[in-house]
């Protein structure tokens, strides 16, 4: 008995089960591990860990564009830095798409079934983003990040990193001595506006001016002494973007953002600092600043820069 038992054993240890096997791959998966990661900032350093606060995972086939996996990060991922999934062993390539801080009182992701269809878009009213003064709120600092790999079809592990960029801009613009006696959500009869078609986003984190719709940014006021302080959240200082400033009904100044900021930084070529679209993502935070008859006195690229000092601009 006990010698029929245990050959009966030794048949069953040789029968094939199920899993990864040699003639069998459909179960074999390769281990991949991703990093996340945002150094281009004005501080050149990883700042995912003070930035990003919760976040959305995609992977596509590199073939055909189609979406393979998603989910939602977890917090230990955030917290981490780290993504780890599986794919199957059979060589292939792959797309990880991660988007952070996409708060959906602020953006839509749309079409997220295909690689090339996925969209983030920015939420607005009949083209105006935000909402005036009292309720004014700033937007959520939206990260996105691509990242493509390969696996050889041997199941060796796959590490990589997920390189993000800021979406979101501060524009602060100052009117010196526009402010007469009076108090309010905007305590002058000056209006400032920020516009252009900055509310689209591929996969890539590339803007499509194409696709969106001029948008028109409320900004937050402040008073200081006799100045006014306009603060906007606008999305990536595209092409076109505008900065008008009305008196009532008569528009006293309309110039192109990128213009301004481009003549600024070709009075600084003997320090290296040039306009790029590098630069334009890198920075953050952007200034104008206006004396009492409008004219532009300084202006901030990484730092406030006199337009005096540097010849005018």
């Amino acid at each position: 008995m006990n010698r029929l038992f245990t050959l009966f054993m030794l048949c069953v240890a040789v029968l094939p089960s199920g899993g990864c096997t040699k003639e069998d791959l459909s179960d074999c998966q390769t281990d991949v591990t991703l990093k996340l990661s945002y150094t281009q900032n004005p501080q050149d350093r990883d700042l995912w860990s003070e930035t990003a606060e919760f976040g959305e995972f995609f992977l596509y086939d590199g073939s055909t564009g189609e979406l393979v996996q998603s989910r939602p990060l977890g917090s230990e991922e955030v917290l981490n830095q780290t993504v780890r999934f599986k794919v199957p062993q059979a060589a292939g390539s792959y797309t990880a798409v991660v988007w952070a801080n996409h708060r959906q009182e602020d953006y839509t992701l749309e079409g997220t079934g295909t690689l090339g269809g996925m969209r983030l878009k920015l939420r607005h009213e009949n083209g105006q983003v935000g909402r005036p003064y009292p309720n004014w709120q700033e937007l959520g600092y939206v990260l996105g990040g691509m990242q493509t790999f390969t696996t050889d079809g041997q199941r060796t592990p796959v590490e990589g990193t997920v390189s993000h960029r800021k979406n979101t801009n501060v524009v602060q613009v100052i009117l010196q001595g526009a402010v007469s006696g009076m108090r309010g959500a905007n305590p002058t009869g000056y209006t400032i506006q920020l516009t252009g078609k900055n509310g689209v986003y591929n996969s890539q984190n590339e803007p499509l001016t194409q696709e969106s719709p001029t948008l028109s940014y409320t900004p937050d006021h402040s008073v200081s002494g006799s100045d006014l302080t306009a603060v906007f959240h606008t999305l990536h200082l595209t092409d076109d973007m505008r900065l008008t400033i009305w008196n009532g009904t008569s528009k006293l100044y309309d110039e192109n953002v990128r213009d301004l900021i481009r003549k600024c930084l070709d009075k600084l070529e003997d320090k290296g600092i040039e306009l790029t679209e590098e630069l334009m993502w890198r920075n953050d935070e952007w200034g104008f600043k206006f004396d009492a008859n409008l004219m532009l006195t300084e202006v901030k690229v990484l730092d406030w820069i006199g337009v005096e000092d540097i010849g005018g601009i």
